[in-house]
C-alpha cells in the first residue's frame, strides 16, 4: 500500500495527517496535562469551527518542540545556516530535488517560522533533534 501523496483538493492527505496527530502524538501525553496540541501542518479542513477534527472545541495548550540533541548544531538544510531559538514543529517532511515535500520517509522536520532569525522555510534533520511537548506561552 502507497500513502496517498496527492488528491485532487488536498483535504483528504490534510484531515487525515491532523487526524492521526491527534490519536497517536496528542494521545501518548499523559492525561492529566489535558493535552492539546497545536495543530499538525495545516490542520484539518472537515470542522469549519477548528482545525482539530476530534474535539473541535478544544483549544491548543501544547506545542512541539524541537530541542537540540546531545549539544548538535541544528542546521537548515535548504539554506545551510545555523539556526537557533524556540523551534516549533509545523511538520513532517522529505526531500526531493533540494526542496522540501509532505511524503514519506518523512526524515525531516519543518519549523514553524515564529521570527525573522529563522529562514523561511526553514527544514532540520530530525536526527539532531529530540521533540518534546511544551505549554504554549
Amino acid at each position: 500500500m502507497k500513502l496517498v501523496e496527492k488528491d485532487e483538493t488536498e483535504e483528504f492527505l490534510i484531515d487525515w495527517l491532523q487526524a492521526n496527530w491527534e490519536m497517536i502524538v496528542e494521545a501518548s501525553i499523559p492525561p492529566e496535562f489535558s493535552p492539546r496540541l497545536e495543530h499538525y501542518g495545516e490542520g484539518a479542513d472537515c470542522n469549519g469551527i477548528s482545525c482539530r477534527v476530534w474535539e473541535p472545541n478544544a483549544i491548543s495548550n501544547y506545542q512541539i518542540v524541537c530541542v537540540p540533541k546531545n549539544d548538535h548544531q541544528i542546521i537548515d538544510v535548504l539554506s545551510g545556516k545555523k539556526v537557533e531559538g524556540k523551534l516549533i514543529l509545523e511538520e513532517f517532511c522529505s526531500i526531493r530535488d533540494d526542496w522540501y515535500v509532505t511524503a514519506p520517509p518523512f526524515e525531516y522536520a519543518n519549523i514553524k517560522v515564529t521570527n525573522k532569525s529563522i529562514p523561511n522555510p526553514c527544514i532540520i534533520d530530525i536526527n539532531s533533534v529530540r521533540f518534546e511537548a511544551w505549554p504554549i506561552d
